[in-house]
């Protein structure tokens, strides 16, 4: 399969992933009790107070225009920052933003990471363990 030039314009953008040159984290917000029981149907706010991060709906349903918790995990909040410090922060600023009933997360989430912005270098390995950048 050869795409034409119109096709190639089309498609061209969506194989290219946009590269950012900020560090991303993302914190879970969950609903009171899981991974137990949990209640459903608790209305949520502040979503709308949140444009410098992305939120990605999981336990989420709308209805009548609003939108309710409907699942354990019910929200992924990822935020960007120059460092890792900057990144969590922002992504607890976003969380702490949107409220709902029995909402929790976990506050110590890159916690153990931030040491690398004291190094300042580091790099991911294909096994997924740090390693000072030679």
């Amino acid at each position: 399969f050869t795409p034409t030039t119109d096709e190639q314009a089309f498609v061209t953008p969506l194989l290219t992933p946009p590269t950012i040159n900020e560090i991303a984290t993302t914190v879970v917000l969950v609903s009171g009790g899981y991974p137990g029981e949990y209640k459903k149907d608790k209305l949520i706010q502040g979503i709308d107070n949140n444009k410098d991060s992305l939120i990605f709906h999981s336990g989420t349903k709308l209805f009548n225009d609003k939108v309710y918790t409907n699942g354990g995990r019910v929200f992924a909040v990822t935020s960007f920052g120059n460092t890792i410090k900057d990144a969590v922060s922002n992504s607890f600023d976003c969380a702490n933003k949107i409220n709902y009933e029995g909402k929790y997360f976990r506050s110590d989430i890159g916690q153990d990471l931030l040491i690398f912005d004291v190094i300042k270098i580091f790099k991911l390995t294909s096994a997924h363990h740090f390693k000072l950048a030679t």
